[in-house]
């Protein structure tokens, strides 16, 4: 679930439940070699005083040897994904057009091997990220 909860209130309520669906069963998807599978989902969402906003976001390896990788702007309970080097990171969280950042996060070191999901959240004011790392989903037979 996500958005500001306001009840009665049709115009600015933007409370409701976000479903992102991940993978198929019958297939690999796997990143490239070196690479790492990111989705990242931007649940920055309203507040009395502010409305959610798209997001871009850029991964920076820490070593300045690889160049930086743009996800297009997205908005409020949607995901973007991202395949970036392993390696140490810093994520980025900027408005659409690049012109603010709003977040900066030490996502540490990227392994190859996991996926990794980004939960850009909170507010636009105070938005945190949130970080959750797994080995990817198996293949099963038909």
């Amino acid at each position: 679930f996500s958005g500001y909860s306001a009840p009665g209130d049709d115009i600015n309520n933007s409370f409701g439940n976000f479903n992102f669906t991940e993978g198929v069963v019958y297939l690999l998807e796997d990143a490239e070699d070196g690479r790492v599978r990111v989705t990242f989902l931007n649940l920055i969402s309203d507040t009395p005083d502010t409305t959610s906003i798209d997001i871009s976001v850029i991964a920076y390896d820490v070593s300045g040897d690889s160049t930086q990788t743009t996800a297009d702007a997205f908005a409020l309970n949607e995901a973007a994904g991202l395949q970036v080097e392993e390696g140490q990171k810093m994520i980025y969280v900027t408005n659409s057009d690049d012109t603010d950042t709003l977040l900066t996060y030490d996502a540490g070191n990227v392994e190859a091997g996991y996926q990794y999901f980004m939960f850009a959240t909170g507010t636009v004011e105070n938005p945190e990220m949130i970080v959750s790392r797994r080995a990817p989903l198996s293949v099963r037979d038909k």
